[in-house]
C-alpha cells in the first residue's frame, strides 16, 4: 500500500503542473474568441449604427450585460488580444445585414 502512495504520489508531482496550464490555454482561447466576437459587434455598433456597442447591448441584451462586463475584464487580466480577422468578419457580417435593414425602410 505505501508503494501505491509512493506512485501516486509520483504521478501527481510529475502530471499534476500540467492541468493549471491547460486549463489556462483553454480560458485564453475561449475568452480570445468571445472577445473577438464582442469587438467585430462593437466595431460594427460604431460604425454601421452609431452608437456605442453597450448602448445597444443595454437595450437588446440588458441581462447579458453582466457577463460580457466579466468577460471584458477577463480579456484584460489576461492580456487577450481579439482575433483582427474575426473582428473583421463580424463586423463586415453585422455591417452588411444592418445595410439590408436600412434599405427595406425598417
Amino acid at each position: 500500500m505505501d508503494r501505491d502512495v509512493k506512485e501516486l504520489e509520483t504521478i501527481v508531482e510529475k502530471y499534476g503542473g500540467f492541468l493549471p496550464e491547460i486549463l489556462d490555454r483553454a480560458e485564453r482561447s475561449i475568452v480570445a474568441q468571445a472577445f473577438s466576437i464582442w469587438s467585430g459587434y462593437a466595431a460594427f455598433c460604431e460604425e454601421s449604427a452609431g452608437v456605442s456597442a453597450e448602448k445597444v447591448a443595454a437595450v437588446i441584451l440588458e441581462p447579458a450585460m453582466g457577463r460580457i462586463a466579466d468577460m471584458r475584464a477577463r480579456a484584460e487580466r489576461l492580456e487577450v488580444e481579439a482575433d483582427a480577422e474575426i473582428v473583421e468578419m463580424v463586423g463586415k457580417t453585422l455591417g452588411e445585414s444592418w445595410r439590408v435593414v436600412e434599405e427595406r425602410g425598417v
